[in-house]
């Protein structure tokens, strides 16, 4: 049972990924989502945020001539006293006209059901950041930025209450 959550939960999200549907994206992902990859890592804590980094990875796939985009179940389990959690993974497959545009790489994600929905709450893509780009790395630096500023001033706001 939990292979088929975790396979089924992954076919929506691409598919959402492959046509751009942030709704159906944002029924099946949850927030605040984690990604990492070998070399970098960001936190979306926003539906903005998440719609910025789906369109951005939706732009790239389409740049590279991506005609296909697999994701395929190797293992999955509930998680140990909780029910509501699933930990998985999976082999990524992104092809333009079968031949591979990065080869294939797996990938960690933990599933959490949410008001009764299985959403992907962290992603770790094993896989080298110069091979795909999903992770901007201006964003992730310009992301952290902003945090920090915000983080000031809420502060700010505290002492000054």
């Amino acid at each position: 049972m939990p292979v088929a959550i975790y396979q089924s939960t992954l076919d929506a999200i691409i598919a959402a990924v492959m046509t751009n549907d942030l709704a159906a994206l944002h029924r099946r992902v949850g927030l605040p989502h984690f990604i990492s990859t070998n070399a970098t890592q960001l936190i979306i804590p926003s539906i903005e945020e998440l719609d910025m980094v789906l369109s951005d990875y939706h732009s790239q796939l389409k740049r590279q001539g991506v005609t296909e985009y697999r994701r395929t179940c190797l293992k999955a389990e509930f998680q140990k006293h909780d029910p509501e959690t699933i930990v998985g993974v999976h082999r990524s497959e992104i092809l333009s006209h079968g031949k591979y545009v990065v080869e294939p790489f797996l990938c960690h994600v933990a599933l959490m059901k949410i008001e009764g929905v299985w959403k992907a709450v962290w992603e770790q893509a094993v896989v080298d950041q110069t091979h795909l780009e999903m992770l901007n790395p201006e964003l992730a630096l310009a992301q952290a930025k902003a945090h920090k500023v915000l983080e000031e001033r809420s502060k700010a706001k505290l002492r000054n209450a």
